[in-house]
């Protein structure tokens, strides 16, 4: 993702900063600090034997369970999720709960004294840790 991001056009990579706010900076900036040596040899190399196993893993396993791992695959690369919510969803989830006055809030909003000052959802200057999650709040009875 990261490689598409730095080839990407204006309009894309401000697409790609709303959804992901200060997460991505955070991404781009730790890519730039790891540098990895490699010889152009060695990834071709590693490529071959990468695609070797899969072939030898294939023929074993068969194709059925090789598409089972898809799962595993995707949980390891970090945009693991068990639920999705939008403010509909989520404060109908919390209706459901039991909870009352289920309301929508920015990251820096809340009932809660203070609560921009906790910095949770956002950067100390402010700014939006992850502009696309729903903010909510909700109360206990």
């Amino acid at each position: 993702m990261l490689a598409n991001v730095q080839n990407a056009n204006e309009s894309q990579v401000l697409f790609v900063q709303e959804r992901f706010g200060t997460e991505l900076e955070s991404m781009l900036q730790a890519k730039k600090q790891a540098t990895i040596p490699s010889r152009e040899s060695d990834h071709g190399f590693r490529h071959l034997a990468d695609s070797m196993r899969r072939r030898g893993l294939r023929l074993r396993a068969g194709r059925d369970r090789i598409s089972a791992c898809a799962p595993g695959r995707f949980r390891r690369s970090g945009e693991v999720h068990k639920l999705m919510y939008n403010h509909y969803s989520l404060a109908n989830s919390l209706k459901i709960a039991g909870l009352t006055d289920a309301r929508q809030f920015e990251a820096t909003e809340s009932h809660i004294a203070q609560w921009s000052s906790f910095t949770l959802n956002t950067e100390p200057d402010g700014r939006t840790y992850k502009p696309d999650s729903p903010f909510m709040e909700a109360i206990r009875p």
